[in-house]
């Protein structure tokens, strides 16, 4: 059982065959090729502003909006208040 692996067939790290050698493709069946950081960030970033943006304009609006209701409200009321004073 010497020199294998609980994983049939998957060699482990010290075994694995790397690019270093020219004309030596990478066979280690663990590696996945994965797409550059900087695609991601391009698409990412703009995406987490307008997210940002979006929250933060829904929070203010219910706030004003709230605001408002309490003037109008606080108006009403006095305006009642005047009505019985009369």
């Amino acid at each position: 059982m010497a020199g294998r692996t609980r994983f049939a067939g998957i060699r482990p790290p010290e075994h694995r065959v790397t690019a270093s050698r020219p004309g030596v493709r990478d066979r280690c069946p663990l590696h996945v090729p994965s797409p550059s950081v900087g695609p991601i960030l391009a698409v990412s970033v703009p995406l987490s502003v307008l997210g940002t943006v979006l929250f933060v304009a829904g929070t203010v609006r219910r706030q004003i909006s709230a605001h408002v209701l309490e003037v109008i409200e606080m108006q009403r009321a006095e305006k009642r208040a005047r009505q019985k004073k009369a």
